[in-house]
């Protein structure tokens, strides 16, 4: 149940960020997933985080999602998400949504839900 559970959540996340800057990009526009943390995206190159949001799954299991980027608010931010399975006393970071790298798109204010 909690594995489903993480994998409904996954893809809720990525087709919730997908529609946006979908809608964004007058539907031109399907945003990469790294469901991994790259070196691009490490913890160390980000100068700027805010807007945090945390969901909680039918087993426990936290999730937690915010923008970054490696100068402040502007065209480089990305969506990062973290998951905790005991109780926020630690953490795992597990994916990045970059919705366009370099380019003119730049992400901000996610938010699980269900």
């Amino acid at each position: 149940m909690l594995i489903k559970s993480q994998r409904i959540l996954k893809s809720a996340v990525a087709m919730a960020v997908f529609f946006i800057f979908a809608i964004l990009a007058h539907g031109n526009f399907i945003p990469p997933v790294t469901f991994s943390v790259d070196s691009k995206h490490a913890s160390d190159k980000r100068n700027y985080q805010g807007v945090p949001s945390v969901a909680v799954t039918p087993a426990g299991r936290l999730w937690a999602v915010w923008y970054a980027g490696p100068k402040g608010e502007d065209i480089y931010n990305y969506v990062v998400a973290s998951t905790s399975a005991d109780g926020g006393k630690t953490w795992g970071e597990k994916f990045v949504i970059d919705p366009d790298g370099d380019g003119p798109v730049r992400a901000c204010n996610p938010v699980f839900w269900r």
